[in-house]
């Protein structure tokens, strides 16, 4: 028997012509493609779906699974609303407190320089929560390839453009229910720093991969080693995401503390504990 149905979508209005592909079998309750919110127009809306159809077959090709989400008591906070599976928030609240506790060292040391406020952008996410930052995503790229797309001699929603936009997404947004954000073991961090004279705010955005190679944060994660120290790896392809893994063996013998206080017992640093660039 067939783990696929088959969906139809049109084209564009006007036009008889259809798109016919396989919609991927996913658990009852999944986020699929029909859960995406539409586009402005019928067209775009049934080219975004086709698009993510597609990724979410090639996820299951690749071997992996659909995962709706966490249950509420394997979620552990980190700060503000923000939440990641149990294992993996008290590393992150350490993570982000002994990186503050450096940049108040250096601002300390140098009180000229305008200090660098970090925090989290986004942590936690169930597959429906997910599947709208996919949208988000898929939108972006969609405007960003317009004029590549109006070129392409089967239309801005043809075969073309298909392939174009199925090649890009994979590096902009995973699928919905196949991301590590899901397991509650991926963090998007940002920052607000002076990059080369100006100030910036940096966040999960892929138009900003430079910038972030040239942050403070991004070095002291990556260059340094620090994320590593508290088990946490970044994802290549994005500067700012970086994927909790337990299994990582800590340089040294590190151990992170089980508790996430500070020394003095109190709870860990938040983004208001060093000054802001803010005016």
């Amino acid at each position: 028997m067939s783990k696929h149905k088959t969906e139809t979508h049109p084209v564009r209005a006007g036009d008889n012509r259809t798109l016919t592909a396989k919609a991927p079998e996913l658990p009852p309750g999944a986020f699929t493609s029909a859960s995406l919110p539409p586009m402005d127009a019928p067209e775009a809306t049934a080219f975004m779906r086709r698009v993510y159809d597609a990724q979410v077959r090639n996820s299951l090709a690749a071997g992996k699974t659909y995962f709706t989400g966490l249950p509420e008591n394997e979620l552990r906070p980190v700060e503000g609303s923000d939440r990641m599976h149990k294992d993996a928030g008290d590393d992150c609240r350490w993570l982000l407190l002994f990186a503050r506790q450096e940049l108040g060292r250096l601002q300390k040391e140098d009180p000229s320089k305008r200090p660098t406020t970090i925090g989290i952008a986004s942590a936690y996410r169930s597959a429906a929560k997910d599947g709208i930052a996919w949208r988000s995503a898929f939108e972006t790229q969609y405007d960003r390839h317009e004029g590549e797309r109006k070129k392409f001699s089967s239309g801005p929603h043809g075969d073309e453009a298909f392939r174009l936009l199925l090649g890009k997404m994979p590096g902009a947004k995973a699928a919905a229910g196949f991301s590590n954000h899901t397991y509650g073991r991926a963090v998007d961090f940002w920052t607000r720093e002076v990059i080369d004279g100006r100030p910036e705010e940096l966040t999960a955005k892929t138009s900003q991969h430079a910038l972030w190679r040239k942050s403070w944060f991004f070095k002291w994660l990556v260059a340094d080693g620090n994320a590593a120290k508290y088990r946490f790896v970044n994802l290549s392809t994005e500067e700012w995401h970086y994927d909790h893994r337990m299994d990582l063996k800590l340089p040294r013998g590190k151990e992170i503390p089980e508790r996430a206080q500070a020394v003095s017992g109190e709870l860990l640093a938040t983004n208001n504990d060093f000054p802001s660039d803010e005016t």
